[in-house]
């Protein structure tokens, strides 16, 4: 076989970041002649080039809910049967073309199914900067859930680029020839089979019925001379001396840095494949994993073949202006369109091309499926000839927010510095798309609190900084966005924990740092130092004492009094919170005013313990006017049956609450009482019944701390106000 080796189709233009193509020698080698009707084993007139294997990734486009068959084991026998393999597949390696007798095998149909298995165990997410080529790849074990980073490009995380967008995209390998209607997976396997088919081909230059798939394991097998080794200096993905890289298994995988990328997407780790590329040649399941790799691994700016069979991928217009348009053409533009697509002759596909179509057409045929996507017989899109290939161009990226899948955190402003001496309710405000795909798992997240609304209204307790997450999956893929929003009373103490520290760049006007201890907002776009007259000085920033704790335990009859001393020298204490179990229980709120400054505080907890449990874990947390805090941790042990009140026996819903709060339980409560998260009272109510109903419409949206009373206890929830 004669092969032009493999480059990178990634283009420096549409990258911010250098990325060039890279195109090696041809060699030329004879083929051999066998005593059969045809003479030789090659297709067309033309040698046939080496398509590029090197991976990338890609955006993502708007796709299409697609049913997905779960059930690994029906995959492949689902399209087609093990006892029709040598029907598609007849000539395959180990088939004698002497004796007309198979004497070995490696392609069979268990290799096949077996490698489907086991790559449907694995997931990968994909997380690029928007505009570039820099990417970062998180490998899943799904039988493990085990999840690590197995590679970040050298610029993804430069101060140039992490302001970029993040466009996401994972590949679920468990998606191969099981998603869509059973006529698109029959159109897969067919794609698939064909393109696999003409990387390994045999067979006669003319006379051929294309029966001669997967006839070559590795390069040079129909040669006297050995294959160039492949080998490419590269940091990332070193080669290991001795050994060769040369194409191998269904896709011909060639180059270390395809090797070690292979091997890191499949099984998490780049040295099994480096270490060992005659895997790829030796164990068929492997070589048939490498394959499915590249089919459905993204190439940035090129779609997976996967995406663009199924229905996942849908061109921009641009990209329908240069024909790259849904079907075999499109997969073969992925995989070799540099030396195949985008012809200064637009009716006459290349021979290689023309091999794939023939290929498709004989699959399409036994699998009794149409050849267009759209279920017509035309196969108007199965050549490449008049599409435009990648090394060509005709793509652009749009980085606008708006265009990329996300979750942004609209109000507050990230980085809001707000004076409110009142710690007043503030507006959180969370948008993602819901067009894009299922949405779920949203969550937002500030301090220790967690919410599941968009929109909200938020008291803060202190004068502190405050980090918000926005967290969401949006077709199975996680995003998040982070805001800081800083609360202050007074210009000289400001938290800084959470400001950027200035450093020698360039910064927009309105941009804030602290410097020296002081904070400092810029009047204009300038790379000065903030003493500078290009900057306003805000504030100086917080220097604070933390709160000090003590606490005791007392036992008072079957209950227990746990004691609290408290001080603060400097702000003042501002919460002391009671937790039993890792539930709070009490929020004391030592002040009448939030002006007021409490220096020392002595106060009393009541713990009636629970009596279906022996240990109980108190935690006392006192904290101060700007959130610092202070925490001791005891634990009661008791016996079972010190109190015939379970707190299991209190029924509370629903919660969230949006206007009516219903209580049951089957002792009277006495009294029930509400309070704010700054601990103010905002209801109480007295009562003698076993179940009750609150009218809570008259307050704000926000969280709220619940204490129901009985004449053993005190129960406290959190409850949440829509």
């Amino acid at each position: 076989m004669t092969y032009i080796s493999p480059y990178l189709f990634v283009l420096a233009f549409f990258f911010t970041q250098n990325f060039f193509a890279e195109k090696l020698d041809v060699s030329t080698t004879s083929k051999e002649s066998y005593s059969l009707p045809f003479s030789k084993f090659n297709v067309g007139n033309e040698p046939k080039e080496k398509q590029d294997t090197s991976m990338g990734t890609n955006g993502v486009h708007d796709k299409r809910a697609l049913q997905v068959n779960e059930n690994t084991s029906e995959v492949l026998s689902d399209l087609l049967q093990s006892s029709d393999w040598n029907t598609y597949l007849p000539y395959r390696w180990g088939y004698d073309i002497v004796s007309l007798e198979r004497t070995d095998d490696f392609y069979t149909y268990e290799k096949l199914n077996e490698a489907i298995t086991t790559i449907s165990k694995f997931e990968l997410l994909i997380e690029r900067r928007c505009g570039t080529n820099q990417t970062q790849v998180t490998h899943t074990n799904l039988e493990t859930n085990v999840s690590k980073i197995v590679s970040i490009s050298t610029h993804y995380n430069a101060t140039w680029n992490i302001i970029k967008p993040l466009v996401k995209e994972k590949v679920s390998y468990a998606k191969f020839l099981s998603e869509g209607t059973i006529d698109t997976r029959k159109r897969e396997l067919a794609a698939f089979l064909a393109n696999i088919s003409h990387e390994t081909t045999g067979g006669p230059i003319s006379g051929n019925t294309y029966e001669w798939g997967l006839f070559f394991r590795e390069e040079g097998e129909n040669t006297e001379e050995p294959p160039n080794d492949y080998v490419s200096t590269n940091a990332e993905y070193p080669p290991v001396p001795g050994k060769s890289y040369h194409g191998r298994g269904p896709i011909q995988l060639s180059y270390n840095y395809n090797y070690g990328q292979a091997s890191e997407h499949i099984f998490g780790d780049k040295t099994i494949l480096l270490n060992n590329p005659e895997l790829v040649s030796t164990d068929a399941s492997i070589s048939f994993m490498t394959a499915i790799w590249f089919w459905m691994t993204p190439q940035a700016p090129k779609p997976s073949a996967h995406d663009v069979m199924v229905g996942n991928w849908t061109p921009t217009d641009d990209e329908i202006l240069d024909h790259r348009l849904p079907g075999l053409g499109m997969t073969a533009n992925i995989i070799n369109g540099g030396v195949e697509c985008g012809l200064a002759d637009t009716t006459h596909e290349k021979p290689q091309m023309q091999d794939r179509i023939n290929y498709y057409k004989r699959y399409t045929g036994l699998l009794q499926v149409s050849k267009g996507l759209d279920g017509d017989e035309t196969c108007n899109t199965c050549g490449c000839a008049s599409m435009k290939n990648y090394a060509n161009g005709g793509i652009s990226e749009s980085c606008d927010p708006q265009d990329i899948i996300s979750i942004v955190i609209e109000e507050p402003i990230d980085g809001a510095l707000i004076e409110d001496s009142s710690l007043g309710s503030r507006t959180i405000k969370s948008v993602y798309p819901t067009d894009k795909g299922t949405v779920s798992d949203f969550k937002l997240i500030i301090d220790n609190d967690t919410y599941t609304n968009t929109d909200l209204n938020w008291s803060p307790r202190f004068f502190k900084s405050y980090t918000i997450e926005g967290t969401v999956n949006i077709e199975d893929i996680p995003y998040m966005d982070t805001a800081v929003v800083t609360i202050y009373d007074d210009s000289n103490t400001i938290d800084c924990s959470n400001l950027e520290v200035w450093e020698s760049k360039d910064y927009d006007g309105g941009s804030i740092v602290q410097f020296n201890d002081e904070i400092f907002r810029s009047k204009y776009y300038t790379s000065t130092e903030p003493s500078s007259t290009e900057w306003e000085k805000i504030g100086g920033c917080l220097s604070n004492v933390p709160p000090t704790l003590s606490i005791s335990s007392t036992k008072k009859d079957a209950n227990y009094e746990i004691k609290a001393n408290s001080s603060d020298a400097d702000s003042g204490l501002f919460f002391i919170d009671l937790y039993v179990n890792g539930d709070l229980k009490e929020s004391y709120n030592p002040r009448l005013q939030i002006s007021d400054v409490i220096n020392s505080n002595e106060h009393d907890f009541l713990v009636v313990p629970n009596p279906t449990e022996t240990e109980h874990k108190i935690k006392v947390i006192t904290y101060d006017k700007y959130g610092a805090s202070e925490s001791k941790e005891i634990t009661i042990t008791t016996t079972l049956g010190l109190d015939n009140v379970s707190l299991d026996l209190f029924k509370l819903y629903p919660n969230p609450v949006n206007d009516k709060l219903i209580i049951e339980n089957d002792i009277s409560i006495e009294s029930i009482k509400i309070m704010d998260i700054q601990g103010k009272e905002v209801l109480y109510k007295k009562m003698q019944n076993t179940d009750s109903i609150i009218e809570l419409g008259h307050l704000n949206t926000g969280l709220y701390f619940l204490e129901i009373k009985t004449n053993t206890k005190k129960l406290y929830k959190k409850i949440f106000k829509k």
